[in-house]
């Protein structure tokens, strides 16, 4: 069952789309893995999968043969600037928290982090955040790293099986196999597996210059 609060518009469906891909994955990861393999590894994986639902609520394919929405293009469009403003900012956040942790003076990264952050998004940032905003463990480089494996794996599945693959069976089939293995293999080993293809960030600035038209 996922909970999940509405705000209204397109975030609540990419908020209901992002959970039910971990779900599936979750939901489909074979029992007989050990805990470690079900549950501990790699976070990009499950974050990629999270990624790759979520993603179909901007992709014109998906609008025009499941919701017939008017404008899909719009919609690709505003994906793309999300997408762009958070790989930005998590980048910067990777780049901040690099640094904060090698810093004698912790409060003097308030600063920094409104330094760093503010450059990268070219926004004010709230430097009040600078303890608030870190995600242990350096989290950060698995949504990183998630973007990177969907982009991917999305653009391997166009070529495979058309622009409507998550229409198609074998589509289906091949998820549902890669969710089985869990989180045992890394994104970068099932993205090789799968496409033969080393996990690139460069893949991440093609999707998004695709959903801006240019």
């Amino acid at each position: 069952m996922l909970v999940i609060q509405p705000i209204g518009g397109k975030d609540d469906w990419e908020a209901l789309f992002h959970e039910a891909g971990h779900t599936e994955h979750y939901a489909h990861t074979s029992e007989s893995l050990s805990m470690e393999a079900r549950r501990l590894g790699d976070m990009a994986v499950t974050e990629g999968w999270a990624m790759l639902m979520q993603h179909l609520v901007t992709e014109p394919a998906w609008l025009n043969r499941r919701l017939d929405v008017p404008r899909p293009a719009d919609l690709a469009h505003d994906g793309a600037v999300s997408l762009l403003y958070f790989v930005r900012r998590y980048a910067a956040k990777l780049l901040y928290e690099i640094e904060f942790f090698q810093a004698p003076n912790v409060k003097a990264m308030r600063g920094r982090y409104a330094e760093i952050l503010g450059d990268s998004l070219k926004l004010p940032v709230n430097p009040e955040s600078y303890l608030d905003d870190i995600d242990g463990s350096f989290y950060v480089t698995g949504y990183l790293r998630s973007w990177a494996f969907e982009a991917q794996l999305r653009e391997f599945l166009r070529s495979e099986l058309g622009n409507d693959w998550f229409a198609k069976r074998d589509a289906g089939d091949l998820l549902r196999e890669l969710w089985s293995l869990g989180q045992g293999p890394t994104a970068d080993e099932l993205l090789k597996d799968v496409t033969g293809a080393k996990l690139e960030m460069a893949s991440v600035a093609d999707r998004i210059r695709e959903g801006l038209g240019s």
